[in-house]
Formats: structure tokens, C-alpha cells, sequence
């Protein structure tokens, strides 16, 4: 069985950030885009529905879970 998981490190496009200096990683296989922030799965999207692991996080790893949810087309609406 081959390992179709493809890893690459998340990009600034929508944050004023030039760089996440590789602390963010993007792992995508056939269902699911997974994201890595300082080496810990934070999030993740299978078939369009997100799965956040946890809530607790840095303020630089949300900045991480947000881009990688922009990114990816995903909206999160929080009522206060």
C-alpha cells in the first residue's frame, strides 16, 4: 500500500504575515486536508465539513487555523 499523503508547508496569502516560517504544514491525502501548526494537527476538513481537535490554542496557531480555513473555502460563523 502506497502513502498518497502530501505534505507542504501553509502559505500566507490572506494574512499580512510574509511568512509562517514553516511552523504551519498543510498534510493532504484522498479525504482529508489536515493542518499541522508547531508540529500539532489542529484542524482538519473531510468531505467539506470541519473537524477542529481542539480549542485551545496560541494566538499564532489560530492565525494558522484561520488562513487554512480561508484557503480552503471554509466558514466559520461564531455567535457571541
Amino acid at each position: 500500500m502506497t502513502n498518497d499523503k502530501m505534505k507542504e508547508f501553509l502559505q500566507p496569502i490572506n494574512d499580512a504575515k510574509q511568512s509562517f516560517y514553516k511552523k504551519a504544514v498543510v498534510i493532504k491525502d484522498k479525504n482529508t486536508i489536515t493542518l499541522e501548526s508547531y508540529g500539532i494537527e489542529v484542524c482538519k476538513i473531510k468531505k467539506k465539513e470541519l473537524i477542529h481537535l481542539d480549542k485551545r490554542h496560541s494566538s499564532t496557531t489560530n492565525r494558522h487555523i484561520k488562513e487554512f480555513l480561508t484557503q480552503n473555502k471554509v466558514t466559520i460563523i461564531i455567535n457571541k
